[in-house]
């Protein structure tokens, strides 16, 4: 009870007394000036807008330029104290985080969510952010600025793409062509073993698709340990010597896709000796 009278007055108090669980229409016919990003992309995006969120959450600090923003919790767990001390006006979090949005919405706060996430969509994420925060000059720029980059640097479609094995985290785990990491292996040069979504992929199903290189993240394993596997000790990736580690940072959905594919494209596209 409590917490529900702290929500309750910390919605008074930052949406000028909008009704419970909805926002005070005057909110949405002007830009936020107070935004809380829970969501890394949008973190990147609104710092390259030269539009900083006023907080994130400790996994936004990734995003280059981030370091000195107000952290104020750690994914949807979140300080209220801090939240009503800044001012938040506005909270960007991913689609996934529903339960985080419905708190926020009954404490009378603007929420914006952020659509599953592709590489074919970044470009309207970039506008969609320019568009709420009043940008959308800069965000025109950062979108045709990057159709451009991405024109430069991707890899046409080939007839016979690279197949590539990306182990997430944890063995069996393989990235799905059907993702926004597997958009990235297709923009450079590769394609993914796993036709669907990211998930389990059998040891047997590994073997039979006969991975030409294999990505893992860096720090969750080693090339000794992961060549002596039984899903990968006789691949062509293997007996090739093509197992390379990526960092972490490039696997965050939409922060530096084109850095991503710069790194995963020379690896694809450059055989071993």
């Amino acid at each position: 009870m409590r917490a529900l009278r702290f929500l309750f007055s910390l919605g008074l108090i930052l949406a000028g007394c909008a009704p419970q669980g909805g926002t005070a229409p005057d909110q949405l016919d002007h830009p936020p000036q107070r935004i809380l990003s829970l969501a890394t992309a949008a973190t990147h995006i609104l710092l390259q807008l030269e539009q900083p969120p006023a907080a994130i959450d400790e996994f936004g600090r990734v995003a280059p330029g981030a370091h000195s923003l107000a952290v104020i919790g750690k994914g949807s767990a979140i300080s209220w104290e801090k939240l009503a001390e800044l001012q938040i006006d506005c909270v960007l979090l991913w689609y996934y985080q529903s339960a985080a949005a419905e708190n926020f919405r009954s404490a009378g706060l603007r929420v914006e969510t952020i659509a599953p996430l592709r590489l074919g969509s970044y470009p309207e994420l970039l506008l969609q952010l320019g568009h709420l925060t009043g940008k959308t000059a800069s965000a025109r720029a950062l979108h045709a600025a990057f159709l451009e980059q991405l024109q430069k640097i991707q890899v046409l479609r080939v007839e016979n793409p690279v197949r590539v094995c990306f182990e997430l985290y944890s063995p069996g785990k393989i990235v799905g062509d059907q993702s926004y990491l597997g958009d990235l292996l297709r923009a450079s040069g590769g394609c993914s073993i796993n036709p669907g979504r990211s998930g389990l992929f059998s040891p047997e199903r590994i073997v039979e698709a006969a991975p030409q290189i294999i990505f893992f993240v860096e720090g969750s394993a080693d090339i000794a340990e992961l060549s002596a596997r039984n899903a990968y000790q006789s691949t062509p990736a293997v007996q090739a010597q093509r197992i390379h580690a990526v960092p972490r940072k490039l696997l965050i959905e939409g922060l530096e896709p084109i850095a991503a594919i710069t790194f995963l494209r020379q690896k694809i596209t450059t055989p071993q000796p």
